[in-house]
């Protein structure tokens, strides 16, 4: 038998993706040119960053509020000691920069529904979410459903991971609420009881291992999608989840169950040529109703959000203006109480919808704690047509704000 001799390779001169150059599909400008948008810089999203910068991504956001803690170390790859009591999304792109100064890196040290809007996702090839509940979930999904961007969602265990794509980039796709028990979207069980169970809940085990496979997972289907066109390209995973358990080593793909009927209605796009923060949502109320031609219709910020809350014992009103808010904020904030009573007058908006009665319509979106770049939506019982509203200078107080390419 004759062996083949070795390739000899000039490590002076391989240019530093000259072997993911070997790979017949793969298109280095179109990974060059790439946009993508991670939320959650936990275990997870440590994985997914690391190889979305090895493999020379063009453009990365990261979406995390929270801090770096000693319990991450031992599960992070871009954490250090001298990490601790950062951002989780400031520290991982300092380690990204210096991993692969190629990749342009923007972190958003705030929350999902603070910072991102539909605009943002919109620009972006995929959404990766690394996060680990059910309300973040679900509104990410929401937002890469109107921007028509897949959603790519992970989550861990022990020894155990999952990867759910949810391809809205198709015509018709699987939605992440079609995957949850009927009452939890249906109003059974409200995103406010969810927060609550998993605040009292406490902590799950989850190692470095299943972290890294869920990532390598998950960003191997954002590559694919990525080269999705085209003969002889890799065959992305839809339609059905990857489920993985190290424990008993069993891999499956489980099947999602059909697809939401629900369909992007038609729609008309109006720009305002103004930005979110001198705009007032009652005008834009005003705007949506003139242009639909109806009383009734009403604006979908796309997240709800509390107003405001009456205390119970002087009727003395705090604003709000945050869909982040928590029940135990109330605590201690007037009258010396402890803990949250039930009896605090809540002002809420809803699913979302604003609509004439509400408090605060005199603010605009920016004072309502809602992301740059979004796009809300105007509609009415009484008028199949949506109306989609953005602002011009959106763009322009995003990057200002935050940076960007």
């Amino acid at each position: 038998m004759t062996v083949p001799e070795p390739i000899e390779w000039d490590e002076e001169v391989e240019g530093r993706y000259e072997r993911l150059e070997l790979m017949p599909w793969w298109d280095s400008a179109r990974v060059r040119a790439s946009k993508f948008l991670v939320v959650g810089a936990g275990a997870i999203g440590n994985e997914v960053l690391k190889n979305l910068a090895l493999l020379g991504a063009g453009t990365i956001y990261i979406v995390d509020n929270d801090d770096v803690e000693r319990t991450n170390l031992a599960r992070s790859v871009l954490f250090r000691e001298s990490d601790e009591g950062e951002n989780k999304a400031v520290a991982a792109a300092q380690a990204l920069r210096a991993l692969n100064p190629d990749v342009q890196v923007i972190p958003l040290p705030k929350s999902l529904q603070e910072v991102v809007g539909v605009g943002l996702v919109r620009i972006c090839n995929a959404v990766i979410g690394c996060v680990d509940n059910v309300p973040a979930r679900l509104h990410l999904d929401k937002l890469a459903w109107l921007a028509g961007v897949d959603h790519l969602d992970g989550a861990i265990s022990a020894l155990g991971f999952q990867i759910q794509p949810f391809d809205h980039s198709l015509p018709q796709s699987h939605r992440y609420a079609d995957l949850l028990p009927e009452g939890v979207v249906a109003g059974g069980v409200s995103c406010r009881d969810i927060q609550i169970r998993a605040h009292q809940g406490g902590h799950i085990a989850t190692t470095p291992l299943s972290a890294s496979l869920c990532g390598a997972f998950l960003v191997q289907e954002a590559l694919k999608r990525l080269h999705q066109n085209g003969e002889g390209r890799p065959r992305p995973l839809r339609g059905h989840a990857l489920v993985g358990q190290g424990f008993s080593n069993d891999y499956v793909l489980e099947r999602f169950p059909p697809a939401s009927k629900e369909a992007q209605p038609p729609s008309r796009t109006l720009v305002l040529d103004s930005d979110w923060g001198s705009t007032s949502l009652g005008e834009m109320v005003d705007l949506v109703q003139d242009s639909l031609g109806s009383k009734y219709a009403i604006l979908d910020i796309g997240v709800e959000t509390k107003i405001e809350a009456t205390c119970p014992a002087c009727q003395t009103v705090h604003p709000i203006l945050s869909p982040d808010w928590f029940l135990g904020d109330l605590a201690g904030v007037c009258c010396d109480q402890e803990g949250f009573d039930p009896s605090w007058g809540l002002a809420v908006a809803e699913g979302g919808h604003i609509h004439k009665g509400l408090p605060a319509l005199d603010l605009s979106p920016k004072a309502w704690s809602l992301p740059p770049m979004h796009e809300y939506l105007g509609m009415a019982p009484d008028c199949d047509e949506v109306l989609i509203l953005s602002f011009k200078e959106d763009r322009t107080a995003f990057e200002k704000r935050f940076g960007g390419p």
